[in-house]
This record gives structure tokens, C-alpha cells and sequence, in this order.
């Protein structure tokens, strides 16, 4: 099954970056072994290369591979390591230089005695090139791209030359030759089947992320996906909370047909969770017709405040968040009323069903609770939240004194400190003897956006 088409293009191409990123890793690795497998072999191969030329002598045979194969490779491995080359090109190059560094390790004494006259020298390293090549094969896993360029490298740079030099002795270089084509082609459809099945699992991971993201949040499922739960309990985050509720749902309910009560609510929910999402908010919980929204709260992002060096950088940034999170859940708000009032339209709703809302900015508290052999939920506390849900609920009050007949937003004044001019707002301010912000007696003014019934009489400019 191809899991692909579920993807955009851009989702596809970063999973097959992650992929490519670990050929890259292993084949780092693998340059690493053999610097240390090369370098030792000086010593091992000593006493097999002295019965065909008795003056090399254990030094004389380990200083070349240090030089041309023990080096060479760390320095390939410290190259693939290099996070400011592009991972095609360090894969290409990891194709063609191995085999390369592999040939230079043939190249002293062993060829040299072959191209003499001694290829019976050649039986005591065959078996030890025939897992070199292969384990690069098949531990690397490479795409099919780089996987023939590596064979293809193999084959010019070191079976073509050892050919040659076997060309004298039939059965030698039939050997070669079936070995060779057996065992590189063996290796080859091994490593085609592992990169196919690491990148089936990596769709398959994907899909399952994507799958619990709309229910959880990126930060979340990021967090579960990585068995990484603990490092998000207990989090504080900058964040923005949207309270919000319809007035006059129960005696909606209580008056409306059930099909019709039931149908309008479930395209009002779709609604919301569609506007919200557009405008990257995140719903933590819906209650019948409540809804608690949150902005920037759920966001990855990593915390550089401090990096003495760049924390001016790191300030204005924060300041850049603030704004554009403030003007998001304002715009998303608007946006959300003029298509809910388009939806009491279709549906003929002639009550009076506005959207109660208030919105909050501020630190906000993640917590994990619940036991996790159970159940366990995530809970969001704080001071922000309290203010959201306050303020929220003075919408009551406030619409029967501003005599609005529609949906009402009222903005927290820390937040209205952080919108661009473009968004408007009116201010209501809190006489003495005038019923108080519940728990917040200190707010003596709060701002609002109101607007009509009717989405073609929806207020654009609020003073």
C-alpha cells in the first residue's frame, strides 16, 4: 500500500530527507569501522604477504594503510558528519569514495605481488573483500540511486582492475566473478528491501502522527510519538486563551426541531474546529456549546532566552509572536462569526444564538495528570486561563449595557497591547458602582469587538 499520496509534496520530501539522513549516519559509522578495521589489518595480514615477499615487514605493511585507508576513512566519516553539506551530495560522495579508499587498501603489496606474478595471494583476502563490499550493502541501505553508484563504483574501481590481473589463471578470475555477481547482487537486493521497508515504516509513522495531531496538537503527539511526555509536563509557555460559548443554546435546543438542533450543531462544530485550525489555534476542550481555544500555547519552539548573545534577538521575536498570535485569534474570531452567521441563514435560525467569547494572554501552566497505566489527560492552568473564562462570562452583562443584539468579544487588555491598529476595538469602562470582572475587581476596563445578527451588518471598523 502506498502511502505516499496522502502527503504533500513537501511532507514527502522532508520523511526522505530523515531517511537519507540516516544512510548518512550509518555510512558514517560504517567509515569509522573501517578506518579501525583497515588500520589493524596492517598487522594481521603481515605474516600472509611475508610468505610472498619476505622483506615486508610488519611496519612496512601497517604505515601504508593508516596513511591511505585508516585516515582516509575517519575523514570521510567526519565529512558525512558535516551538517552544512547538502545529504544527496554526502551520499553521492560516500558512493563513490569508499570504494576508492577500499582499492587503496588492495593496492599495498596485495595487487602489487598479483601483478608479479603471484595471484594465489589473492585466496587469502577474497573472503575478507567479499564482506567489506557486502557489509556496506546491506548495513548502509542506501536509495536505489546511490546503491548503483556504489556498485557501479565497485566494479570499475575494483573488480574491472582485479580482472586484469586474474586474467592468467581462469579459475581464479571465475571465482571472482561469481562470487562478485552473487554476492554484491545478493547484498544489493537486501539493502533495496531494507530501504524500502524503513521507508514504508517512516509513511507509516507519519500517518500515524498526522492521524493524532488534530486531536492533540503537534507539541503533544510530537511528545507522545517520542515517548517524550515528561519533558512537556509541567511546562509554561506564553499562550493566548479564547473562552467561548453560545447564549441561548439550551432554550435553542429545548425549541428546535431535534434534527435540525442536531445537524446545525455538528456544522457548527466542524466550523469551529476548521476556522480555528486556519488560523493555527488548538481546541483543548469542548463542552456541548463551549469551546477553549489556545494560540502559541501548543507550538514547538525552542527557548534561546539564555543565550546571552542573541537575547535582544530573542526579546523581539517573542514581541513579533505576541502580535501575530493576538492578531490571528482576533481575525480568526472575525472570521468565524461572519461564516456562523451565514450558517443560522442556511439553517433559517431565528433566535437569537450569538457567541459569547474573551480572550486572554499571558503564562500559561501545561500539566500531565492522571495515572499513566490508565488514564492520563493534559491539563492547562494559570491565572490567563481564569481571566479568559471571566471575562468571558462578562459578556452577559456587558451586551445588555452596550445593547449589542449579536455575538461579542471581549479583549483582555494585555492583549489588546500586542494588536496591530488595523484591528479595532472599543473600550468599557468599569464604573465603581458597576457589577465587576468576577476574582479580577482590578480590571476597570476591558475592550470588545460586537457584532449584528445579521453577517451582512457585521461591524468592520470598531473604534
Amino acid at each position: 500500500m502506498d502511502l505516499k499520496y496522502k502527503f504533500t509534496e513537501h511532507e514527502v520530501q522532508k520523511i526522505k530527507s530523515q531517511l537519507e539522513q540516516d544512510v548518512i549516519k550509518k555510512a558514517s559509522q560504517t567509515a569509522f569501522v573501517f578506518a579501525v578495521l583497515f588500520s589493524v589489518y596492517g598487522v594481521m595480514s603481515t605474516g600472509i604477504i611475508t610468505k610472498y615477499d619476505s622483506h615486508v615487514t610488519m611496519w612496512s605493511n601497517s604505515w601504508p594503510r593508516i596513511l591511505f585507508n585508516g585516515i582516509p576513512f575517519v575523514l570521510l566519516g567526519l565529512f558525512l558528519r558535516n551538517r552544512r553539506a547538502s545529504g544527496q551530495m554526502k551520499a553521492f560522495i560516500w558512493a563513490i569514495l569508499q570504494p576508492l579508499i577500499f582499492v587503496g587498501a588492495c593496492c599495498v603489496h596485495v595487487w602489487p605481488l598479483m601483478f608479479a606474478g603471484n595471484l594465489e595471494i589473492y585466496k587469502y583476502f577474497h573472503a575478507a573483500n567479499m564482506f567489506v563490499i557486502t557489509f556496506g550493502f546491506i548495513f548502509v541501505a542506501p536509495n536505489r540511486t546511490v546503491l548503483i553508484i556504489h556498485l557501479a563504483s565497485y566494479t570499475l574501481a575494483f573488480l574491472a582492475p582485479l580482472l586484469y590481473l586474474t586474467h592468467g589463471s581462469n579459475d581464479l578470475s571465475s571465482m571472482i566473478v561469481n562470487d562478485y555477481i552473487c554476492m554484491t547482487l545478493g547484498a544489493a537486493v537486501a539493502a533495496t528491501f531494507t530501504y524500502d521497508l524503513k521507508e514504508k515504516i517512516a509513511f507509516m509513522d507519519a500517518q500515524i502522527k498526522s492521524t493524532l495531531t488534530p486531536f492533540v496538537g503537534n507539541t503533544l503527539a510530537t511528545a507522545i510519538y517520542n515517548d517524550k511526555l515528561d519533558s512537556l509536563n509541567n511546562k509554561k509557555a506564553f499562550g493566548l486563551i479564547l473562552s467561548m460559548d453560545l447564549r441561548s443554546y439550551t432554550h435553542f435546543i429545548h425549541t428546535t426541531p431535534k434534527d435540525v438542533s442536531s445537524n446545525f450543531m455538528k456544522e457548527y462544530h466542524f466550523l469551529v474546529s476548521t476556522t480555528v485550525g486556519k488560523y493555527n489555534g488548538f481546541i483543548h476542550k469542548t463542552t456541548g456549546d463551549g469551546h477553549l481555544i489556545s494560540f502559541g500555547l501548543m507550538d514547538e519552539s525552542a527557548d534561546l532566552s539564555d543565550i546571552q548573545e542573541i537575547r535582544s534577538e530573542v526579546v523581539e521575536a517573542e514581541y513579533r509572536k505576541a502580535k501575530i498570535l493576538a492578531e490571528n485569534a482576533v481575525r480568526m474570531f472575525d472570521d468565524l462569526i461572519i461564516k456562523y452567521e451565514k450558517l443560522k441563514f442556511r439553517y433559517d435560525i431565528s433566535e437569537r444564538l450569538t457567541i459569547g467569547a474573551a480572550l486572554a494572554a499571558g503564562p500559561i501552566e501545561i500539566q500531565i495528570q492522571g495515572d499513566e497505566n490508565y488514564r492520563q489527560e493534559v491539563n492547562i492552568e494559570g491565572d490567563t486561563i481564569a481571566r479568559s473564562s471571566r471575562l468571558e462570562a462578562y459578556t452577559k452583562f456587558l451586551v445588555t449595557r452596550v445593547k449589542t443584539p449579536g455575538s461579542m468579544l471581549i479583549i483582555s487588555p494585555e492583549v489588546v497591547d500586542d494588536l496591530g491598529s488595523e484591528v479595532h476595538s472599543r473600550t468599557w469602562y468599569l464604573k465603581d458602582d458597576e457589577v465587576p470582572v468576577r476574582d479580577f475587581p482590578d480590571l476597570k476596563k476591558v475592550f470588545y469587538r460586537s457584532w449584528a445578527s445579521d453577517s451582512n451588518q457585521s461591524e468592520k471598523k470598531v473604534s
